[in-house]
């Protein structure tokens, strides 16, 4: 019997080693938490999370409702079951008002620091997303709260309604492209079609000229009136008999090959009585002895 037991304490040499390896990973497994924290330590926020998980809990095993029934620490005895209850706004109020109203303190304090921070409650119900707020005393202090517009915590800029935009005159016979694209409906395209027909008839002689441009709608010639000015002093009208073609296609603004026709014809037959005898050039039609009227005479 005696050699019968002997025979459980007795061990090879490897199954010593095996017992001795398996006490060793044993004890390290054991110790590993107690080491990680000398080599690991926790950081700050580890720390935070750790113990607010361990006040909540604390919390979950008082009963419900018995927060409400315990004043602050600081109170005495006579003062525990003290809870004022009136209508409060929760943006405004101080730390002792939510502590007079029956909250802990560290929840009250926990409030104060989420207003201190920026935050607000913009409903009642955003009582329930404090954190450590117990249902119970969401649910006592909601009929009391009472709450301003958003707009009052957060004011809306109110966008005032534009002042209509102040459009400067221009000298039409001066102002670069630049500045017929600030006029209304006059874009970089239509401005520098302005000038290039401003070249062409060497100069505006009248407001009414404008109206020959190429693409300008009538809407935008109406648009336009307020903002022109002609600098152009009234000099009379040039002397079609003593034109030269290219002074003729610039006042005229005609193609510079008629231009150099009716100075051909005036050279060969002699100065031009008046603006009728122009109809005897074949390429005469009426609208272009409308604007040759208007911007040349016969003397």
């Amino acid at each position: 019997m005696q050699s019968h037991w002997q025979s459980y304490f007795i061990f090879s040499k490897n199954e010593r080693i095996a017992l001795v390896s398996f006490l060793v990973l044993m004890g390290a497994f054991l110790t590993a938490p107690y080491w990680y924290h000398l080599i690991m330590p926790p950081s700050k926020e580890q720390r935070a999370i750790r113990y607010q998980l361990i006040q909540f809990a604390a919390d979950s095993l008082l009963p419900i409702g018995s927060e409400t029934a315990i004043a602050p620490e600081t109170e005495g005895e006579n003062n525990r079951n003290t809870i004022i209850l009136h209508a409060f706004n929760p943006n405004q109020i101080t730390e002792d008002d939510w502590i007079a109203m029956g909250l802990p303190a560290k929840t009250a304090r926990t409030i104060q620091r989420y207003i201190s921070k920026g935050g607000r409650f913009l409903q009642p119900n955003d009582l329930r997303k404090i954190w450590g707020m117990h249902e119970s005393d969401v649910e006592r202090l909601l009929p009391y709260i009472r709450l301003e517009k958003p707009a009052s915590f957060y004011p809306l800029t109110q966008t005032s309604s534009k002042s209509p935009i102040e459009y400067s005159s221009i000298d039409m016979n001066m102002a670069d492209s630049a500045a017929w694209a600030s006029l209304p409906g006059i874009g970089k395209a239509l401005s520098k079609r302005i000038i290039h027909y401003r070249q062409r008839l060497g100069g505006f002689r009248s407001v009414e000229d404008l109206r020959q441009v190429y693409g300008l709608a009538d809407s935008v010639y109406g648009k336009l009136l307020p903002y022109l000015r002609l600098s152009v002093a009234e000099k009379g009208k040039p002397n079609l008999n003593i034109l030269s073609a290219q002074r003729l296609s610039q006042i005229g603004g005609i193609d510079p090959e008629i231009a150099q026709a009716i100075i051909v014809y005036r050279q060969q037959n002699g100065p031009f009585q008046n603006l009728n005898g122009l109809r005897k050039l074949v390429f005469i039609n009426d609208s272009l002895l409308a604007i040759l009227s208007n911007r040349v005479v016969i003397e």
